[in-house]
């Protein structure tokens, strides 16, 4: 099953007013259901909001995630966060891929 997954807000101090949004798709290629990702270019900090703005994301489904902006910036960190709390941090150079999986350890 695909799920579309709507960026609503995303905080990024460095993004031009017309930056283009990035885009890609979500693979979740673990055991866990995804209830939060955070995205924060590499050299921020904090993290953003949430943009899965509350849609949760099952074990073999996959989903479309834009960062508003985010073609200002191509690596960026991510925190996963499961529907059961436990966290998942990656790096990923987001303008050189159009799907990232989120694979089991």
């Amino acid at each position: 099953m695909r799920l579309t997954l709507a960026a609503l807000a995303l905080s990024l101090s460095a993004a031009p007013a017309l930056a283009q949004d990035l885009q890609f798709e979500l693979i979740n290629d673990s055991a866990i259901t995804l209830a939060n990702l955070f995205v924060s270019p590499v050299s921020v900090d904090e993290w953003g909001n949430d943009i899965m703005a509350g849609t949760m994301l099952a074990p073999g489904d996959s989903g479309l995630i834009t960062v508003p902006g985010g073609l200002s910036v191509c690596v960026y960190d991510m925190r996963f966060v499961a529907d059961n709390g436990n966290e998942v941090e990656q790096t990923a150079d987001l303008c050189a891929l159009t799907s990232f999986t989120l694979s089991s350890n």
